[in-house]
Formats: structure tokens, sequence, C-alpha cells
């Protein structure tokens, strides 16, 4: 993501240099460390693994620089204090979370969460970072985050990581069961094939480092059960109650236009 969104800046008309060890030589300037990044950037982003982003920012915050810091996690809890901190201590600091991925080929139609720590400076800086897309951008303080992303990323990547597992565990040859797949089975499938060439690390990270995720993995635990009481005793009434829950809940979510035939 970190590569995608150096892209981004460059074609927005801004100067980009990073800090990476394993930065190809002559495609961006490159920094020592993060200590020059922060005293020689106007805006440092962190584009870093979930894990290893705290000592970072936590240095960032000793240098004590002219820059802004920002970061793109997916999960906020391990440098939720961090955050806090620097703004305590009067550091320009707040936080993003692109809510797509780097293979995305327009901004149009998605979405970016400023993670603001209380610093309305650094929150209009990060804001201003994306002025001439289309991305629709919504803020949400730093605290509640992760509750938001453990019900929408994290529920919707679990779901597709039990898919995963349960087709990996399927004995039908994979002639046979790309003969048999419907238009349901094939959608599914490239959703949770996204999700399967995607960094492993990341998709861990998101839910092992969320606090929220044991609440998700507890309701989706109930919710199995429902379901599987409302099919073994061929309850029609609480089946159709389930569906119909389901469905009033994504469509105030997404919007009736994002129903689709299906079988």
């Amino acid at each position: 993501m970190g590569r995608w969104l150096a892209g981004f800046l460059e074609d927005s008309g801004r100067r980009v240099a990073i800090v990476d060890p394993r930065a190809v030589p002559g495609e961006r300037p490159v920094l020592p460390d993060v200590e020059s990044a922060v005293r020689a950037a106007h805006v440092v982003i962190f584009a870093t693994p979930i894990r290893s982003t705290r000592p970072l920012l936590q240095r960032a915050l000793v240098a004590r620089g002219r820059a802004v810091l920002l970061d793109i996690l997916s999960v906020k809890a391990p440098i939720q204090s961090t955050i806090e901190r620097g703004a305590r201590l009067g550091v320009a600091v707040s936080s993003l979370h692109p809510l797509f991925g780097p293979s995305v080929k327009t901004l149009s139609g998605r979405n970016l969460l400023i993670v603001s720590a209380g610093v309305p400076a650094a929150d209009r800086v990060a804001r201003d970072l994306f002025r001439n897309s289309a991305v629709s951008i919504t803020t949400v303080p730093l605290a509640q985050h992760d509750r938001w992303i453990a019900e929408s990323l994290g529920l919707s990547h679990l779901v597709n990581l039990l898919f995963l597992s349960a087709v990996s565990q399927d004995r039908l040859p994979v002639r046979k069961l790309a003969h048999a797949s419907s238009t349901t089975f094939r959608r599914q499938g490239e959703v949770a094939l996204d999700v399967a060439c995607e960094g492993a690390e990341l998709y861990l990270d998101i839910q092992s480092e969320n606090p929220w995720s044991r609440r998700i993995d507890a309701r989706l635990d109930a919710a199995l059960r429902l379901l599987r009481s409302s099919v073994r005793g061929h309850d029609l009434a609480g089946f159709e109650e389930i569906l119909r829950r389901g469905r009033t809940k994504l469509e105030q979510a997404l919007g009736p236009s994002a129903r689709s035939s299906l079988s």
C-alpha cells in the first residue's frame, strides 16, 4: 500500500521520499531513517506492518521535527497510546485508513477514514492530501476506529477466511467443483480469492491485533448456531426472520440498489 500511496502523491504533484532499506535504487529519493524524514518532510506517513509501527512512531515523536505524522494502519490499537501521547505533546498527529487496496484503479466510490486524535490542523493536512480525488472521506475519533473496523472489515474478512478454510477441506475434485459452481459460489469465491492473494501477515494482524475481534468471533459463533437451529428444525419463520433482519441492515448500510440476482 505504501508504493500505491507514493505513486498517488506523486501524481498529485507532491515530492515523495521514502525510508525503506529495501528500496529500489534510483526509483525515489531515500532518506536514511525516520528521524531524518521527520526533520526534512512536511508530512510523514507510516505505511508499515501493524506490529512494527509503534517503535517507529515513538522515534518520530522523540525527533520532534516539523512534519505532520500520519499512518495508514488498518488497526489502531497497537499505536493508539503513542498517537495520543503525540497529541498531548503538541505534535501534529493524525491517522488515515484507506478502505481499499493497492490494486484500485480509481477512487470514485471508495472510502477513506481520517482517524482523528483531536488535532484539527493535522486532520486538515490529512484531508488535503486527497482534495483532488473522488474518494469519500469520513472522520472518526481514534478511540472508535477499531470497533468500526471490526464490525465491517474484520467481520467480512473473517467470513471470507472461513469460506477459504471450508473450501480447502472439500474433497470434491477441482474440475467437478468448477462445473458445479453457481453464480453465488463464483462471486463469493472471487472475493475470497482476493483475500487469499493478499499478504497473510496483514490479514492475520487485522484479526489478532484488533481488541474488538473477540466480540465479532462470538457473534459469528452465535449466528452459526442460530442458523443451524433454523435449518435443522426446518423453522421457516425463524429462517425468514434471519434473512429479514440481515436484509434490512444491509439495505440501510449499502442501499437497496446493492441487491442483485443470485443462484
